[in-house]
């Protein structure tokens, strides 16, 4: 059976580096393979298994999770394993950046700007291209946008990407409609602009062939589309076209 804690994984007290070595140790004890073996099964180098496992450095969160999978490990085995991955990744960035930003305290698009990169920090700081994946509808979240967005220079260009972006940064789908209620409230625009944002999200779901949190379906987003429409000036409706255009990854263009 894979080792189990009896506590919570995310702990604040323990050097939670050491802590996911340990459990990393626990895991390949239980599961009787060797290196070698773990290491054809994840296609992970031995030296790289080993380095991981050490805990002399945190080594890649597909790396760690491969590892437990490989060694048997649960689903809950590998929940518990990416909250240590990701408090040992927050230890040495600390700078009071490292605790999840609360929604209900965010006033504007400063406070906004300023959540999305501690939510950046909570998350252990991934990889660009780990947040490009994780935000999982196609070219959703670009590595120059991504990479603005966690420097605090912009917000996500639409309600699809600051949807991306919360996936990049793996917060918990429960929690997605108290962010998008901010998000919503923040970037309250006029009407043009809630046309460009409702047909960017459009596109981008179209394309990444699922759902996704918070994104309508289209029949919905046709008929709050065809609503606001009816509402909007010849002018507004160009400015809306143009928005849009902008609006959209360059991709697209």
């Amino acid at each position: 059976m894979p080792y189990r804690h009896a506590e919570s994984a995310d702990h604040g007290g323990r050097d939670s580096r050491q802590e996911l070595s340990e459990r990393l140790k626990k895991l390949k004890e239980y599961s009787g393979l060797s290196y070698a073996e773990i290491a054809e099964k994840t296609g992970v180098s031995v030296s790289t298994l080993k380095r991981g496992v050490a805990g002399t450095n945190v080594p890649k969160l597909t790396t760690v999770v491969d590892f437990a999978g490989a060694c048997g490990g649960t689903a809950q085995d590998e929940a518990e394993i990416r909250m240590l991955w990701r408090a040992a990744r927050r230890a040495p960035r600390a700078n009071g950046r490292t605790s999840m930003p609360n929604p209900q305290y965010i006033k504007d698009k400063a406070d906004l700007s300023g959540a999305l990169v501690k939510m950046y920090h909570w998350a252990g700081a991934p990889t660009l291209r780990e947040m490009q994946d994780r935000a999982s509808a196609f070219n959703v979240l670009p590595h120059s946008q991504a990479h603005r967005i966690v420097r605090g220079e912009t917000l996500p260009c639409s309600r699809a990407q600051f949807i991306g972006y919360l996936k990049a940064c793996e917060i918990p789908e429960e929690m997605h409609e108290a962010w998008l209620h901010v998000w919503d409230k923040v970037m309250a625009k006029g009407p043009q602009a809630q046309v460009a944002d409702t047909m960017t999200d459009f596109v981008l779901r179209t394309n990444s062939g699922e759902n996704g949190a918070g994104i309508a379906a289209p029949a919905i987003m046709g008929r709050r589309l065809a609503r606001i429409w009816r509402t909007m000036t010849k002018r507004e409706r160009r400015a809306a076209l143009r928005a849009f255009t902008i609006n959209l990854p360059n991709h697209y263009h």
